[in-house]
């Protein structure tokens, strides 16, 4: 005979029993056994149930609700010791604290502990004894769950939150990646397309030059001058300032170049070493772009004359950058500085670099 395929259940099925187990999670667990938080919530019950009851036969209710206090008191630290009982055999019993039946029984213990104590500070017949414990067991189920509800929403809630900050941390890399990258492009344009071009006309003028009269080409020769000084002081400056050699000058050699593009309207000083242990080239790339934004800061917005710049590096994996300047003060007088920031170079987690701005920025 021919064997039947089995049927794919259908998706009402499916979520019905998706709706099932999320009930029975719910209702039964299993959730982390809270016991602070059981024992005040307990504490406050109990003092409203004394209110309820004087009030229902005329009795003060300050002096009822002093009266009851020590007995509430006691009662909720029972619960909170029966509590914490339960909870180190839920721990023990299921660390991971996905077991259903380990979290029954911890709040079985915790229903049998605290109805020992309470019996023996509030006397009762046994059978309402029972009663009460059985009451209580099922009040302990419901506040466990509403309390374990309300925490999963918040560690979802955190977990989406992480994942956007993620998401953006990502973007920011990208971001960072794309800029240096379009940095390089430029810097490589400059330095391979226009000084050939710059080299190619200058060859053509000179070359003219000798056709024309010795004035004429003494002006084309200071063209000429004029072009190898854009050529190999401008364009070079710029591919630099764009994509810095920093892997054979150095950090400290293309800060300083960085520095003496700004003189002789401000006065930099760099106090950088030589070497910094651990610190790639990207983290020495960062550092020139840290300090070249706030080299910028300070002359454009601070209008400043004079900035020192500072690297050091307190731990073996931190490098602290600070930034000191003479310029406009842009925050109250009272408020040196205008913040700082602690950063992680975008795919390396070896190394932390630390921006501070000091002064007036």
């Amino acid at each position: 005979m021919p064997r039947r395929t089995p049927k794919a259940p259908r998706s009402s099925d499916t979520n019905t029993r998706e709706i099932t187990q999320r009930l029975l999670q719910y209702c039964f667990g299993p959730w982390p056994i809270r016991p602070v938080l059981l024992g005040i919530l307990f504490g406050a019950f109990n003092q409203y149930s004394v209110a309820r009851i004087a009030e229902a036969q005329d009795v003060s209710l300050p002096s009822a609700a002093v009266a009851g206090l020590p007995s509430t008191i006691l009662q909720s630290f029972a619960l909170f010791l029966a509590a914490v009982v339960a909870r180190k055999f839920q721990q023990r019993m299921d660390p991971t604290g996905v077991r259903r039946g380990v979290y029954l029984l911890g709040i079985l213990i915790t229903d049998v502990i605290f109805s020992a104590i309470r019996l023996v500070l509030v006397p009762r017949d046994p059978q309402v004894a029972g009663i009460v414990a059985l009451r209580d067991f099922v009040a302990l189920l419901i506040v466990s769950a509403l309390f374990g509800i309300a925490g999963e929403r918040l560690a979802r809630q955190v977990r989406q939150t992480q994942d956007a900050l993620a998401i953006v941390a990502t973007q920011r890399e990208q971001l960072l990646v794309a800029d240096e990258n379009a940095r390089q492009e430029v810097a490589r344009f400059l330095h391979d397309t226009v000084q050939a071009d710059l080299v190619v006309l200058a060859m053509q003028l000179r070359s003219q030059a000798a056709t024309l009269s010795s004035a004429e080409g003494e002006r084309i020769a200071s063209v000429v001058d004029e072009l190898d000084k854009v050529r190999l002081l401008d364009i070079r400056t710029a591919s630099r300032r764009l994509n810095p050699d920093i892997e054979s000058l150095g950090l400290s050699t293309a800060l300083r170049e960085l520095a003496t593009g700004y003189t002789p309207a401000m006065k930099v000083t760099v106090d950088c070493p030589f070497e910094l242990p651990g610190a790639s080239n990207d983290h020495a790339l960062a550092i020139y772009r840290i300090c070249e934004q706030a080299l910028l800061n300070a002359a454009a917005h601070g209008k400043a004359t004079e900035c020192a710049i500072t690297i050091t590096q307190p731990e073996s994996k931190v490098i602290a950058i600070e930034v000191r300047n003479d310029g406009l003060d842009l925050l109250p007088a009272h408020l040196p500085g205008s913040g700082s920031a602690d950063s992680m170079v975008p795919g390396h987690s070896t190394m932390r670099v630390v921006a501070r701005s000091s002064g007036r920025f």
